[in-house]
Formats: C-alpha cells, sequence, structure tokens
C-alpha cells in the first residue's frame, strides 16, 4: 500500500508528528510488569503443587491474571487512543453500519 493511501484513510500520524511518539504512561509498563510477574508465580505453584491443592490455587491464580493481563492491555489500548487524540491523530470515525 502507497504511504498516499495510507494518508488518505487516516491510518498514520500526520506528518508534522513523525518521529515523535506520544509518551508512554508508566504505570501501564508497572501493571503489565505486575501482571507478568502473578503468571509467573501462578505457573510456580502449578508446577510445585503437583495436584495437591496449590496446583488449584495456581490455576485459580493463573486465571485472574489473564483477566488482569487483559484489563492492563485494553487500559493501554485506551490511553494510547487517548493521547492520540490529544495531539490531533485519532484519524477517520467509522459507524458500525458501514
Amino acid at each position: 500500500m502507497a504511504l498516499r493511501d495510507l494518508v488518505d484513510l487516516g491510518l498514520i500520524l500526520p506528518r508534522e508528528h513523525w518521529g515523535h511518539a506520544p509518551s508512554a504512561s508508566r504505570r501501564t509498563g508497572i501493571l503489565t510488569a505486575l501482571a507478568s510477574f502473578l503468571g509467573l508465580g501462578s505457573a510456580l505453584l502449578i508446577w510445585y503443587g503437583e495436584g495437591s491443592a496449590m496446583t488449584f490455587v495456581g490455576v485459580g491464580l493463573f486465571l485472574l491474571d489473564l483477566l488482569a493481563f487483559l484489563l492492563v492491555t485494553f487500559a493501554a489500548v485506551e490511553d494510547r487512543m487517548a493521547r492520540l487524540k490529544e495531539i490531533g491523530a485519532e484519524g477517520p470515525t467509522v459507524s458500525p453500519t458501514e
């Protein structure tokens, strides 16, 4: 796809913003790291539980971690979209009926 097509579709930042990424939130990085450590902890509980109650605690913790990681990811996308809107690079709005 040509650069002009991408510009026409509003899929890239305006030229004046090239090379300047919106600042990333530290909160997102910290929450992602915490979710990763929670996943690692749940995997260790599953491994060392060897079928005991600790294994099932690890499985529950893993499911909780999946939910946490999903919520953190959605929040990061929303935060990035808000930062792009702040610099005027929100792109075209498409209705769900199109």
